[in-house]
Parts: C-alpha cells; sequence; structure tokens
C-alpha cells in the first residue's frame, strides 16, 4: 500500500508517547472537566513528548507516522484524557494532511512540516466545507497580512501557536481563499472563553478573534492563483447532492477532511475501549454480575467496541493517499466515522446501565465519557446526515449510469 498514509513505520512508539501524554494528563481530567479549563498539563506533555513530530515525514525530521499510527497514538491518549487527545487531535490531522499534500509536489507545506520540527509548533484546525462561509478577511500589507474576523470552535488554541484556517484574500481580481498560519497569541488577537460545552470541556475549543493581527508572508500559504494538490472530479450528480443547498459542490469530498475524521474518531473509540474494560474489571466477579441482564448489557459492549475497531481498521486500509478526495472515499470516510462514534457511546451506554446508578452522578468517569462522547455526533457530517448523503449518492450513481 505504502505512501505516505501508509509508510513502513512501526506504529509502537507513537502508541507508547501516546499512552504516557494520557498517563500524564489523567489525573487532571475530572478537575478540567469540571472547571471547563484547559488541559494545560496534558499539553505540556505533548510538548515534552514532542508528539507534534509523530506525523512530520523523516526526512524532515519527523517519525514519519501514518495514519494508522496517529490514529492509534490518538486512542491513547484519550484513555487517560478525552479533552487531550481532541484537542491535539487537531494538530495531528493537520500535519499528516501536509505530509501528503507535500508528498504530491507541494512546497508551501514543507516548509511548515519543517517549523514544526525546528521551532516546535504546535498547530490547530478550523475550517469549513462551504467557501461562502470563511469568516477571516485577510488584507494585503507590507511583509504580509492583516487578518481581522473570527473563528469558531478552534480546539486547542489555548495551548497551540497557531490555527490553520482559511481567510478570504482580497486583491485587485477579487476576493478568494487562500490557508493561514493564524497567530493564537499575540497583537490583536484574542482567544475568547466561551466553551461551556456538555462535554470535551477541557479541550479550549473555543472562538478566536482576529482584529487587524498581522501574519507574516511565511504563515500565509496558496496566495498566487493556484492549488498544489487537485482532489479527482466527482460525478455531477454526487456533487449536485453534495451540495446541500449551502454553495458547498464536492465539500465532503476534500482531502483534508478524509484524513482528519478517522483521527478524530479514534479519540472517541479510545475512550470507549477504557471505559468498557473499566466496566467489565468492576463487575466480573461481583453479585452485579449474576444479574441476568449482565451477560446480554456486557456483550452489547462487546460488540460495539469491537464494530468500532473494525470500522476504524477498515476505514484505515481504504483510505489511502491516491483515494483522498474521491466520492468513494467520501462514502468510505463518513461511514467509518459514523459506526466508530455510535459505538463509542453505545458502549459507554451499556456500562453505566450495567453499572447502575453510581456511574450517573456527577463526577463519575463514566457520566464525564458520555458527555465527551456525545462530541463525536457534531463532526460532520451528524450520523443522519451521514445516511442521507451516502444513500443519495448510491441512488444517484445507479440513476447516472443506468442505460
Amino acid at each position: 500500500m505504502a505512501g505516505t498514509l501508509h509508510p513502513d513505520v512501526d506504529s509502537a512508539e507513537a502508541v507508547e508517547i501516546g499512552k504516557e501524554i494520557g498517563r500524564l494528563a489523567a489525573p487532571y481530567a475530572a478537575i478540567h472537566d469540571l472547571d471547563g479549563t484547559f488541559v494545560a498539563q496534558g499539553y505540556d506533555a505533548v510538548r515534552k513528548l514532542n508528539f507534534g513530530h509523530l506525523a512530520v515525514p523523516q526526512d524532515l525530521g519527523g517519525c514519519g507516522q501514518g495514519l494508522e499510527g496517529m490514529c492509534r497514538a490518538q486512542a491513547a491518549i484519550a484513555r487517560g484524557c478525552a479533552s487531550t487527545s481532541l484537542a491535539i487531535a487537531m494538530h495531528s490531522h493537520a500535519v499528516l494532511t501536509m505530509a501528503w499534500r507535500r508528498a504530491s509536489g507541494d512546497d508551501e507545506a514543507e516548509a511548515v512540516l519543517r517549523r514544526v520540527v525546528e521551532e516546535g509548533i504546535v498547530l490547530s484546525a478550523s475550517g469549513t466545507l462551504m467557501p461562502s462561509a470563511i469568516s477571516i478577511d485577510a488584507e494585503p500589507v507590507e511583509g504580509g497580512y492583516l487578518l481581522t474576523g473570527r473563528r469558531r470552535l478552534v480546539s486547542g488554541a489555548p495551548g497551540a501557536d497557531y490555527v490553520v484556517s482559511a481567510a478570504r484574500l482580497h486583491g485587485s481580481s477579487g476576493p478568494r481563499p487562500i490557508t493561514v498560519l493564524a497567530p493564537l497569541h499575540g497583537e490583536g488577537v484574542t482567544i475568547l472563553d466561551d466553551w461551556d460545552a456538555l462535554g470535551m470541556r477541557g479541550s479550549g475549543t473555543n472562538s478566536v478573534s482576529f482584529d487587524r493581527a498581522f501574519v507574516p508572508v511565511k504563515n500565509a500559504l496558496y496566495t498566487e492563483q493556484r492549488r498544489p494538490v487537485t482532489p479527482p472530479p466527482a460525478p455531477a450528480a454526487a456533487d449536485a447532492r453534495s451540495d446541500g443547498g449551502g454553495g458547498r459542490p464536492g465539500g465532503l469530498q476534500m482531502p483534508g477532511l478524509h484524513i482528519s475524521l478517522p483521527i478524530i474518531g479514534s479519540v472517541y473509540l479510545g475512550l470507549a475501549d477504557a471505559i468498557f474494560e473499566k466496566a467489565v474489571d468492576m463487575a466480573a466477579g461481583t453479585s452485579r454480575a449474576d444479574n441476568p441482564g449482565a451477560g446480554h448489557l456486557t456483550g452489547v459492549m462487546v460488540s460495539e467496541i469491537r464494530l468500532g475497531w473494525w470500522a476504524l481498521e477498515g476505514l484505515v486500509r481504504q483510505t489511502t493517499d491516491a483515494s483522498l478526495g474521491t466520492r468513494a472515499q467520501m462514502v468510505t470516510t463518513l461511514v467509518g466515522k459514523r459506526q466508530m462514534v455510535l459505538s463509542a457511546i453505545r458502549t459507554i451506554e451499556a456500562a453505566m446501565e450495567l453499572l447502575g446508578s453510581a456511574t450517573y452522578l456527577r463526577g463519575s468517569a463514566f457520566e464525564r465519557a458520555l458527555r465527551d462522547a456525545r462530541a463525536g455526533i457534531t463532526h460532520p457530517a451528524p450520523p443522519e446526515a451521514t445516511l442521507v448523503e451516502v444513500g443519495w449518492g448510491a441512488l444517484d450513481e445507479v440513476a447516472t449510469t443506468r442505460p
């Protein structure tokens, strides 16, 4: 298979680093959940152990991990602290996407990858499936650009250095999108304290406001009228369905989305796997295990967690350098992500039903895990929207190929 997403690199090192980050972050997870504060200790561990280097190609000084290694590492972190894992997943998928772009001849992505290693920068990522929804304007000035606008839901913002985001460049030929490494700290930048959510409360998924914040030329990508990497075109009928009335034809076919969702989904699967093991350990050999429903609920957990891991394994295997950006890969990504998230939620719900009311109390690891896992349904596309999208696609494919 090979390629950037499937390199011949042992993932064991990445998993061990992930486990250590999870171990160091775990003692503080409940505190940050209760207070709604950022997982600073988890990010201290991320920087100390150079987790940010894992997906950078080896010839640029990184570890060269591909999709499998990054997914397994994210799941390992989530076993200790789901908020830390979700936040740093934004860095992981941004870097792996840049590694794929670099392998496709993108020298601008290479420059960013070098900085990840040489400067130790940590990224967040905030994108949109709809070009019309870009919320940052970039004004050309000497030496760079001034950014004005606001980005919502920037996970890991308090602990990252830059957010990789689309911006609308205003030039003589009219506005068009570019990519910027927007600063998260400094003059003209405000991280708003507005992340007060049901779960993943320590992930620092704040909004960031830019008021003429300066971005040097080296932090602006694709400012020329070109796109270095163009995904394969989708059939006309599929594009029509993908628009959804929102002006985003093919938006769900973005290569970056096909890399990001397996990595993000792994967070929820790692969290659920830890809860599964904890629940079985607490119930086995006790009077609770004699309850007639105990076998059924444990069987539900076994079934769902295996389905989730199988979905991840199949998704990783079918996500290749060549498949990114295709309609077929979009279906694979959305269906795989849907199963991973729903399996995680169902596993945790069964664990709570098995162990009873104590798991529902505020401060319980089970209660926190269920709230955290439910964040998974909000990543694009939501479970029911996934069924509509892939269902329409299957109907359109047959209709457009029928003689």
